[in-house]
């Protein structure tokens, strides 16, 4: 018989302390094949992150603790345990639940996973993961922030589908660098990229999409652009290079082609060089 007690499972001696753990990896309790353990795990792996978090655990050792009526979990109240919920294996045992416990308990990933009201946080090392959900089911992601040594990303959603990721590189006045990705429709094809220098303000890339073609700009002094290069779908590129004068006014040259506009952008001269 197994009996319930407390914070403790006991099936026979064997003793199993229970809620020690914030979190676990699936790939830390399931081994490859098991799949028993690994219908365990779905079961109560509410969110499919692939991580049992501090509440789902509570769920699954409070269920266990229901199972046991009289606080001894038999044979038949495995099998009837089991037997209750359609993401279960029905041929799990008493010895399956038994070995499944005995290894979220013994198996430590240094990891908390815990919800707060709409916000679901994961500690995994040195990489934080906050998820910040926009309704109560927690379906639709609004913000998605990834903390990785000095290393932020932030992706914005709208109706739970992806907007922008923007990841910068240090903080405060030690910021080195800073990128911020556009997505499509989709919220998966990225259509725009821009890069920030050191301390994040100063914009000196942008890759774009422009039909067939992409279109990667570079930025000199003063956020103007110094060189755009556009390559079509067969890999060929055209080349315009900037050159800023301090009225305002610029030449643009392309192929050969150089243009000259005033500081309205209104053209004033073309000619082809050497000419």
């Amino acid at each position: 018989m197994g009996k319930i007690d407390g914070q403790h499972i006991k099936f026979g001696t064997h003793k199993v302390e229970l809620g020690k753990s914030d979190g676990v990896k699936k790939e830390t309790v399931v081994k490859q094949g098991d799949t028993k353990a690994e219908s365990i795990f779905n079961r109560y792996d509410s969110n499919q992150d692939g991580i049992l978090d501090k509440q789902e655990l509570k769920q699954l050792y409070t269920d266990l603790q229901n199972a046991a009526g009289n606080k001894r979990l038999s044979k038949s109240e495995a099998r009837a345990f089991a037997a209750g919920s359609e993401q279960l294996d029905n041929s799990v045992t008493r010895d399956d639940l038994q070995a499944f416990v005995s290894t979220l308990a013994s198996e430590q990933d240094g990891l908390s996973a815990d919800w707060d009201g709409n916000k679901y946080t994961v500690v995994d090392g040195n990489v934080t993961t906050i998820k910040e959900y926009a309704d109560d089911d927690h379906e639709q992601l609004s913000t998605q922030i990834v903390k990785n040594g000095n290393s932020t990303t932030v992706t914005n959603y709208e109706n739970g589908v992806a907007k922008t990721k923007e990841t910068t590189i240090g903080s405060g006045d030690n910021i080195t660098g800073r990128a911020v990705e556009t997505y499509a429709d989709d919220g998966k094809t990225v259509v725009k990229t821009e890069k920030y220098g050191p301390g994040g303000q100063a914009l000196v890339q942008t890759t774009e999409k422009d039909g067939e073609n992409t279109v990667i700009t570079d930025y000199g002094t003063g956020g103007k652009p110094a060189k755009k290069t556009v390559k079509d779908a067969q890999g060929n590129e055209t080349v315009t290079t900037y050159e800023w004068a301090e009225d305002g006014s610029h030449t643009e040259t392309t192929n050969g082609v150089v243009k000259r506009f005033d500081k309205d952008e209104k053209i004033l001269k073309r000619r082809l060089v050497g000419l």
